[in-house]
């Protein structure tokens, strides 16, 4: 699902930055 990969991975990305 596109709609899903755009959500999962900009989240990923805050939480590499967050740590």
């Amino acid at each position: 699902n596109a709609s899903g990969l755009a959500l999962i991975m900009p989240t990923k990305l805050k939480s590499s930055t967050l740590n």
